[in-house]
């Protein structure tokens, strides 16, 4: 660590020796979030939208001081489910899941070329907060026992706290479209790693492989899957008896990702 701040010290001055006095950024971009199979084996890509909003503070210093949110999705399924129940009747519904993860982050983003170069490479350690939620939509069975689920949305959120950093350049549009009266602008691309500080919880309905489920406490013979699972409460509107289904399966892990982000910053 000592060494790889001594290099970025050196780097300082010669990054600044020509800067512009043009010390803000706005971004808009695209974004991948691949999940790291080793550690989230139930994760699936995601993909979404961001802005990024960077300040420099010091004109001579090519430092920004960034903050940068996006919405994510990695999962939208509608699936038609049989529940099951004692006395061997059943019920079939659908039910809608929706999965999607939000980031917000801090960084700092530290330029190693001069801004009047073509290409300008930037390396950005951040810390931020992820928030993954699940929405599962149960649609209302209209079966002949009149079994209904006390609760038609049920939703599953983790928050955590994450850290990272982002590996980017930027490519001048003047240049590259040879127009002198284009405004301040760069596309960009960057690569970056986020993680997550503790192993945390998480839904996601692709890798559930039973579309059936009885009475929880009932019959244990169904396979769980790699989840714990997690349950809703349906009512028999009939008897007035309540009683509690599978609905998905809850995964746990670290939070790691490998992001993809394109876009264009302006500055001004």
């Amino acid at each position: 660590m000592r060494q790889f701040l001594q290099f970025m010290m050196f780097l300082l001055p010669i990054a600044s020796m020509t800067q512009t006095d043009l010390n803000k950024q706005f971004a808009l971009y695209g974004t991948v979030d691949v999940p790291v199979k080793s550690e989230m084996p139930n994760m699936s890509t995601a993909g979404g939208v961001g802005a990024q909003f960077a300040y420099k503070p010091l004109t001579y210093v090519p430092l920004f001081f960034e903050l940068k949110g996006n919405l994510g999705l990695y999962s939208s399924k509608n699936r038609d489910v049989t529940y099951l129940f004692t006395d061997g009747t059943q019920t079939d519904t659908d039910v809608q899941f929706t999965s999607s993860m939000h980031k917000i982050q801090l960084g700092a983003k530290m330029y190693v070329t001069s801004y009047y170069k073509p290409v300008r490479a930037y390396i950005t350690p951040n810390i931020g907060h992820t928030l993954m939620n699940t929405r599962m939509r149960i649609a209302d069975p209209q079966d002949e026992d009149d079994c209904q689920p006390l609760e038609n949305e049920i939703r599953h959120r983790t928050r955590s706290w994450t850290y990272g950093v982002d590996l980017g350049v930027e490519f001048d549009v003047k240049r590259i479209f040879k127009n002198e009266d284009a405004p301040d602008q760069r596309l960009f691309i960057s690569a970056s790693y986020l993680s997550s500080m503790k192993a945390r919880d998480y839904i996601n309905v692709k890798y559930m492989e039973e579309d059936v489920y009885p009475v929880v406490g009932h019959d244990h013979a169904y396979h769980d899957g790699d989840g714990r699972p997690l349950n809703g409460t349906f009512v028999n509107l009939t008897s007035g008896t309540t009683h509690e289904h599978k609905i998905a399966e809850i995964y746990n892990s670290h939070l790691r990702f490998i992001t993809i982000n394109v876009g264009y910053v302006f500055y001004f």
